[in-house]
């Protein structure tokens, strides 16, 4: 065919719907990320935790067969909210937030850095979409470590002790559920708000070490040298577990009020949905 006898065709084959078009940025984040054996190494170690404690369930359950043979688990009898808190508390802030600082600070650094903003959207994408499609993989990543296997600890728990102490710790159940919500949505907001104001993700790395680590220092230096109680609100983790004990319905181990975690979070949230907006766009402006 002559040069001059090509037209231009549109592409006629099949296209991604509307309403998923920003689930193909997770699925090659994800990709992406589970490539490295070392954080897939680390992400499977992440459950180790939910495996000690189905352990530890299924032995309290079976304390006159292991007594037979010698064993003494009397003292794992006391399987409740403050059992299924402390393993949230190990994966969800512990291990969860490890996770977060791996992978969390390159996912919109690498586009900021290398201007690769206006070649997505350039495309069919919205900026809600983008942020929604980056924190959908934190999302997966960090619900695979808090609620699923915790859900999968209290349904274990259900099964073994029946339906009397599955109707009397359904809170529990309901805990674990949107208290690691809870952490998932300011964690990742958190997260990619500070990836999104670095252009390296060592950088981003560091900033996100100063949020979660070096301000709560600063907080605790300001409630007990000069008594502030604003202190409290630097401590983002400290709040998280505050609602985390007030959804659970045990000792809070923090001496904040409840309603000063709540505002903390909310405050986090709306910040950093400011400077998403601010910062994810297809140009940047130099003043």
């Amino acid at each position: 065919m002559a040069v001059y006898e090509r037209t231009y065709r549109p592409y006629a084959g099949p296209t991604t719907a509307e309403r998923t078009r920003f689930l193909v940025i997770p699925r090659y984040g994800l990709r992406s990320v589970l490539a490295s054996r070392l954080i897939t190494l680390f992400f499977a170690a992440s459950f180790l935790p939910s495996l000690v404690g189905m352990i530890l369930i299924y032995l309290a359950h079976n304390a006159t067969l292991l007594a037979t043979i010698g064993i003494d688990v009397s003292g794992i009898e006391l399987i409740g909210p403050a059992f299924f808190a402390r393993i949230l508390t190990i994966q969800g802030l512990g291990l969860g937030f490890v996770l977060m600082m791996i992978v969390g600070p390159g996912l919109i650094s690498a586009d900021v850095g290398h201007n690769a903003l206006p070649l997505y959207f350039a495309r069919p994408f919205s900026r809600f979409e983008y942020v929604a499609g980056k924190i959908t993989v934190l999302a997966v990543l960090l619900s695979a470590v808090t609620w699923v296997p915790g859900l999968l600890m209290w349904g274990l728990k259900a099964v073994l002790a029946g339906p009397t102490w599955t109707f009397q710790n359904l809170r529990s159940a309901l805990a674990i559920f949107v208290g690691s919500w809870v952490w998932i949505v300011v964690i990742g907001l958190v997260t990619l708000a500070i990836s999104a104001s670095a252009r390296r993700k060592l950088t981003a790395m560091a900033y996100l070490f100063a949020v979660f680590v070096l301000m709560p220092v600063l907080g605790t230096m300001l409630i007990e040298g000069l008594g502030l109680r604003i202190g409290w609100m630097l401590h983002l983790m400290a709040m998280v577990r505050r609602t985390w004990e007030a959804l659970f319905g045990i000792e809070p181990s923090v001496d904040a009020s409840l309603s000063v975690a709540w505002i903390t979070l909310i405050v986090a949230c709306a910040v950093s949905i400011a400077v998403l907006a601010r910062k994810v766009r297809a140009y940047e402006i130099f003043r």
